[in-house]
């Protein structure tokens, strides 16, 4: 029983080009899929203009956050909620929260008075602090 082994030119028959195309397809569907979640993190599905200020101290920890948009539509921690029920969800939400501090993020053009009352419904339902949330002045 004899075996013949050939050493076979492997290199120079076959053509090892690399094909970059689906590189290059599949690292632009990784950028495309960042930038869209990426805008996904920044505001939650509402539009909000804060007001600006010289001095903007907003730091993100662990609270309770109120939205106020243009319309007036009321939202904690992002689920849409009204001021009948704000004082109650906001007590549910005690043995979470660490600190009791509410941020509440109000459109500028938002009634000076709703803000008011939200502030005051807070206040009764225990929470100590209310910041006001705002953008800092480009320049």
């Amino acid at each position: 029983m004899k075996f013949n082994f050939k050493k076979q030119k492997y290199f120079e028959d076959n053509n090892l080009d690399i094909d970059i195309a689906p590189m290059v397809d599949v690292i632009f569907l990784l950028l495309i899929f960042f930038m869209v979640t990426s805008t996904f993190i920044l505001q939650p599905g509402f539009k909000i203009d804060l007001p600006n200020a010289n001095v903007s101290d907003n730091k993100t920890a662990d609270y309770l956050i109120v939205y106020v948009n243009k319309t007036g539509e009321i939202f904690l921690n992002e689920k849409k909620t009204n001021l009948d029920n704000l004082g109650i969800k906001i007590k549910k939400a005690f043995p979470k929260l660490k600190d009791l501090t509410i941020a509440l993020n109000a459109d500028k053009t938002t009634e000076y008075g709703k803000i008011i009352q939200i502030t005051d419904i807070a206040k009764l339902s225990g929470i100590k602090n209310v910041i006001l949330t705002t953008e800092p002045y480009v320049k």
